[in-house]
């Protein structure tokens, strides 16, 4: 008897963890491109809509996202009257941190990601902190993020940036290779002399090294026949 009922309290436990494990969400689907958008600060509407939250103040940004066989496409907006460009900007606002990952089963946090810092500097300022590798894996990478194009578009109570990353800096993640990856964002507003945080997952171990980083599951849509 004492057997059989240690039997049970194992197979309740497997059970437990076998649902705890399960993905929160399924993946979101990240559109293929027909055509590449204009990075001029109007996104697509073909691109998929994902909200970057903040408890303070839920709703007021937002990420759209979508893919060709060239490059990563990414538009944030945000309602605010103006940008900050301060120092270190992807951190200190206004600035984009943006995270590419191998999912892990059950969807736990992943150690073999990809962290990405955006600094909108204007050409005459720029330098390494305008688009470059953060992390790789869970080690300190600080290194360029060649042939990224970045743009930036302020007026009418709202910011938007635009991102068309090349494929080829961000091996080895392709959707016609690796079609499900996890995908995290998060901005950085600048307010007053503090910063606010919009995620898309939330993660307080977006910026720290030797440290797995939390996603959303994506999984890109194949390329018309």
């Amino acid at each position: 008897m004492p057997h059989q009922r240690f039997r049970s309290w194992a197979g309740l436990f497997l059970a437990l963890g076998a649902w705890a494990g399960e993905p929160v969400t399924p993946p979101v689907p990240i559109p293929w491109l027909r055509q590449a958008p204009a990075l001029d600060g109007r996104p697509d509407p073909a691109l998929a809509k994902l909200e970057l939250l903040s408890a303070e103040d839920p709703g007021s940004v937002e990420l759209r996202c979508g893919a060709d066989a060239e490059a990563l496409y990414v538009f944030l907006a945000s309602a605010q009257p103006d940008l900050a460009c301060r120092d270190r900007a992807y951190q200190n606002g206004d600035g984009l941190i943006l995270v590419l990952a191998t999912p892990e089963p059950g969807g736990v946090p992943s150690r073999r990601f990809r962290v990405m810092g955006f600094s909108p500097q204007p050409e005459a300022r720029r330098n390494w902190q305008f688009a470059f590798t953060w992390y790789r894996d869970v080690d300190l990478q600080m290194t360029p993020l060649p042939g990224t194009q970045f743009t930036w578009r302020q007026g009418e109570g709202s910011l938007t940036l635009a991102l068309r990353i090349p494929w080829t800096a961000l091996a080895p993640y392709h959707p016609l290779l690796t079609p499900e990856l996890g995908l995290n964002a998060c901005f950085v507003r600048a307010e007053g002399n503090g910063k606010r945080l919009f995620f898309l997952k939330p993660d307080p171990h977006l910026q720290s090294e030797q440290r797995p980083r939390d996603y959303l599951p994506v999984r890109f849509q194949p390329p018309p026949a």
